[in-house]
């Protein structure tokens, strides 16, 4: 979680990482662009969709919402890296975005604020809470962020159905979910090359500029988020990272008054005005 740093790992296990990760989101023999790769089949992460931004680059399941194809560049990006532990993830994108283009790079960054958009709502919200106890919309980010570091697929499940986070194998304190956070990061390599700096000062690429508040209808306040996302609940209460009874108002209302008093008016469902 935020209040968690994730630790930094060693010069041995690091040169490991990038080596697996070069290796990974590239076949053999091509060198790591982040270009677009030749051949790409229709309907796959990475297939060519020039003409429907808004056409599907995973198809919808019984289990999965569709992932748009104005994501493309940034799911190609993630899910090359999915083969390496979820703690080497983020380096390995480090790696790979340092390569890209200011072209290629700005078609990620836009990817990614899009796919924290789409679960930046009171629905998603609500179910992170059912399943970590008090979550901040400090720490909503970095679930979402957690969630998208699963790839494409993870993310179309959770976007479909928030009631499943116990199928992504949270293991200890939940000290890995801090990881979504430091995937924000990943590009600070990249824009440190010519043309980065302008694409970091862009609104529409950052994500805090981006969202404003959580989007799609507040959850009854007079329903307990434990039992509108019972899956998340039963898999998550009672855990280590378990926050409990600090569950924001405007998603259950059994949040301590003395706490209540602290939160901004989004955290709590209200308009800032309220």
């Amino acid at each position: 979680m935020r209040s968690i740093r994730a630790t930094t790992a060693g010069a041995l296990g690091t040169a490991l990482c990038l080596s697996l990760a070069l290796a990974a989101c590239t076949p053999a023999g091509q060198p790591c662009t982040g270009g677009e790769p030749s051949g790409a089949a229709a309907g796959q992460p990475g297939a060519s969709s020039a003409t429907d931004p808004a056409a599907p680059i995973t198809p919808a399941t019984d289990t999965a919402a569709p992932v748009p194809a104005r994501q493309a560049a940034f799911w190609r990006v993630l899910d090359s890296v999915q083969a390496l532990p979820l703690a080497a993830r983020v380096k390995a994108l480090e790696v790979r975005l340092a390569t890209m283009s200011t072209a290629e790079l700005e078609q990620y960054l836009l990817g990614y604020v899009d796919a924290h958009r789409q679960l930046y709502t009171w629905r998603h919200w609500g179910a992170a809470s059912a399943f970590f106890g008090f979550v901040s919309d400090d720490v909503f980010f970095d679930v979402r962020g957690w969630v998208m570091l699963h790839g494409s697929q993870k993310y179309g499940q959770f976007l479909k159905d928030p009631d499943g986070l116990g199928g992504f194998g949270v293991t200890g304190d939940g000290e890995e979910v801090s990881e979504g956070e430091l995937l924000d990061y990943a590009p600070a390599a990249a824009f440190r090359k010519p043309g980065g700096a302008a694409l970091q000062e862009r609104d529409d690429l950052n994500v805090y500029a981006s969202l404003d508040k959580p989007t799609g209808e507040p959850l009854p306040e007079d329903v307990p988020v434990r039992e509108l996302f019972p899956k998340n609940a039963a898999a998550g209460e009672g855990k280590p990272w378990y926050l409990p009874d600090e569950i924001p108002e405007g998603l259950e209302g059994e949040l301590p008054e003395d706490l209540a008093s602290e939160l901004p008016g989004e955290v709590l469902g209200e308009s800032p005005e309220g």
